[in-house]
């Protein structure tokens, strides 16, 4: 997907493109924001590992299926996963310590217990229309 030398780089916007992958963005050490709604793009999110000071994910409107690696983003603040097609729980999120809003809405196929927010002490707003949950 993308394939550069900037390693500096610290905001990214490929909104509204037909990019299919998050290849090539793991390299980007310093990315701090993240803009890649209205996409293509399919998998899990295991690529981003190496975006560790990543602070905003904005990644509604695509078709990613699984939050795998999201855990990894430790700086992580805000997460935008709506009208993705996410299926399994909310483990993944474990590891999201600074995350202070999520937004999960229409994601039929997510569910699970809310159990894993607990490890998003930050969590100020979360939103999950249309997510299958128990309390």
């Amino acid at each position: 997907m993308v394939r550069c030398g900037c390693t500096e780089l610290l905001v990214l916007w490929l909104h509204d493109n037909k990019f299919t992958s998050f290849d090539g963005l793991g390299a980007l050490v310093k990315l701090q924001k993240l803009h890649l709604g209205n996409n293509e793009i399919a998998g899990t999110m295991e690529p981003l590992r190496g975006c560790g000071q990543i602070e905003e994910l904005h990644l509604h409107q695509n078709k990613i299926s699984s939050m795998a690696g999201v855990g990894s983003l430790a700086m992580l603040r805000v997460l935008n996963l709506e009208r993705n097609e996410l299926s399994g729980d909310l483990q993944p999120m474990r590891g999201c310590v600074s995350l202070k809003v999520c937004n999960l809405k229409l994601n039929a196929q997510l569910g699970g217990d809310m159990s894993p927010l607990g490890g998003c002490p930050a969590i100020e707003e979360a939103y999950f229309h249309t997510v299958s949950y128990t309390h």
